[in-house]
């Protein structure tokens, strides 16, 4: 799956990270549907998780 930038990104914010399999999932259907898009994980402690977010918002191509 080629990533270009009118790719949109769905992040999924976790902590840890390491266990997540969605993107194994996801990023497959995403393809067969003919999707431009991608889903990272993003590890992200609870601490850390309001100023993450907050830095988000300005993402204009982040679909989720």
């Amino acid at each position: 799956m080629p990533i270009t930038g009118k790719t949109r990104v769905v992040v999924h914010l976790t902590y840890p990270a390491k266990h997540l399999r969605t993107p194994e999932f996801f990023n497959p259907l995403l393809e067969r549907l003919g999707h431009d898009g991608v889903l990272v994980p993003w590890e992200v402690s609870p601490a850390n998780l309001a100023t993450a977010w907050e830095g988000l918002r300005g993402i204009e191509n982040l679909a989720g």
